[in-house]
């Protein structure tokens, strides 16, 4: 099982922050919801650092495990393919 380092960006104005929380969205979330989409299995991600509610980020990263080898362009367009209305877009992969 391939573990997947991403380097993201994103505009934090409508997230709680990185982290998954309680009381609204999350990027962690936001992003986890599009891996599930493409790896057909819940997966959860791990970020080198968080932020808090309404802040950006312009080089965030994070890894996960794939449950299958896939091209790294490959995951990182479909990802970003699922996230295009979530002001989060995948650098690279």
């Amino acid at each position: 099982m391939p573990r997947l380092k991403c380097i993201v960006e994103y505009d934090g104005t409508h997230f709680v922050g990185w982290q998954r929380q309680l009381n609204g969205r999350s990027v962690q979330e936001a992003i986890e919801e599009a891996i599930e989409k493409v790896a057909e299995k819940k997966i959860t991600i791990f970020g080198a650092g968080r932020t808090d509610t309404g802040v950006h980020a312009v080089h965030q990263v994070f890894h996960f495990d794939f449950n299958k080898d896939i091209d790294a362009k490959k995951i990182t367009d479909a990802l970003n393919f699922h996230l295009k209305n979530e002001s989060i877009s995948i650098l690279k992969t």
